[in-house]
């Protein structure tokens, strides 16, 4: 009898577990029911509120009034993007300008060093010169009597020599110059033109190292054989006897 109560209890607690599960899927089947359906409201009265505003945006801009400040509107954007780009050209042409300038600046500062430098270099070893001239001018009586002279006159030797090697450093430099811009209304490039020159020289240097040692080495075996000649027709001249000998007694 236990066991008989025991097992109805069991299974009126299967029977009502199983009815509460049912129960609550059918509560989350009709949950989801009814979200649907509100989804569906909701997008049914969205596309009406879209279709509504269409209609009401079209009508507006078939009003002239309306069409007018649509078309100012854009007029309005396209003119503030139109000067926008004119600015930004306008600031990348003078950054342009700008680097330009200085590139120049700094090329026009470094030729100035460099004319500066070439100049003090140019005045050192004439002054070196002048120093060496001098020394040596004491040694020559006739240089000294035109360097009195010429101190008498207050005048330096010396310095109109040196004023005379610098007009023609210039005539020359003047005349490379001229002959730069001839070269490029022609075509050519002065620097191109000049790479050449070195590469030539240096072709030319190669070619004298190297048969250098083969002319001297030709002029040491022709004065070998030179002498080896003369040695041997110093003895044959030795033994030989003369045509007069036979009657030297």
């Amino acid at each position: 009898e236990r066991r008989r109560q025991e097992a109805r209890a069991k299974r009126l607690e299967e029977e009502r577990l199983q009815q509460q599960a049912r129960d609550t899927e059918s509560r989350r089947v009709r949950r989801e029911a009814d979200a649907m359906d509100r989804e569906d409201r909701s997008s049914a009265a969205f596309v009406a509120f879209v279709a509504r505003e269409c209609d009401f945006r079209s009508y507006q801009a078939t009003m002239p009034d309306v069409r007018a400040k649509t078309e100012k509107s854009l007029e309005v954007v396209l003119e503030w993007r139109s000067c926008e780009i004119q600015w930004r050209q306008g600031c990348d042409l003078r950054r342009q300008e700008e680097l330009e300038l200085q590139a120049k600046l700094e090329s026009e500062r470094k030729e100035r060093d460099y004319l500066e430098w070439r100049e003090q270099v140019r005045q050192e070893r004439c002054q070196q010169q002048r120093l060496q001239a001098r020394q040596e001018l004491t040694l020559e009586k006739e240089l000294q009597a035109e360097l009195k002279r010429f101190e008498l006159q207050g005048r330096d030797l010396l310095r109109e020599r040196e004023e005379h090697v610098q007009a023609q450093v210039e005539a020359a430099i003047h005349d490379a110059g001229i002959r730069g811009l001839r070269m490029k209304e022609r075509g050519v490039s002065p620097s191109r033109a000049l790479e050449e020159a070195l590469a030539l020289a240096e072709r030319q240097r190669k070619m004298r190292d190297q048969s250098e040692p083969v002319k001297v080495e030709q002029e040491l075996w022709e004065a070998l054989l030179a002498k080896n000649r003369l040695a041997v027709t110093r003895k044959q001249a030795g033994t030989k006897t003369p045509r007069w000998g036979v009657f030297n007694t």
